[in-house]
């Protein structure tokens, strides 16, 4: 069952993203601060955009579209679909709904298993915006 999460969630959220992180690209050029992912997931966890399941997790934030500020979409952080991955998505997709979002922003890991990911947003509806690329310069 998916569900809204709530702060006694937080030990098995932030286990999730000490996984979650070892698999991202970022992980091999910075060191996770788990004190500020701690916090984050707070902030997500009070304005109600962070969704768990069984094993699963999403969370993101509302933020402008930057050349159109007056809308708003949201913006996904993390999402761990453990086999629940649809349903959370459609749970966070609701949030922004309710919430004024025009749409919703979804980022894939850039790891192997990222065509399969992005199949299962094709089918839902998503189309890519625009790809991302990073260059470590320190």
């Amino acid at each position: 069952m998916i569900r809204q999460a709530t702060s006694d969630d937080l030990p098995r959220l932030m286990d999730v993203a000490v996984e979650f992180w070892a698999l991202s690209p970022w992980s091999s050029m910075v060191e996770m601060s788990e004190i500020a992912v701690c916090d984050l997931l707070e902030k997500a966890i009070e304005n109600g955009s962070c969704f768990v399941g069984e094993r699963g997790v999403i969370f993101g934030f509302m933020g402008p579209v930057w050349a159109a500020p007056e809308h708003k979409i949201a913006v996904e952080l993390a999402w761990w679909g453990a086999g629940e991955g649809m349903a959370l998505l459609e749970a966070f997709e609701q949030w922004a709904k309710d919430n004024g979002a025009i749409g919703v922003q979804m980022s894939t890991l850039g790891a192997e298993h990222d065509d399969k990911t992005e199949a299962k947003l094709r089918e839902a509806g998503y189309k890519v915006s625009e790809r991302g690329f990073f260059k470590r310069v320190t």
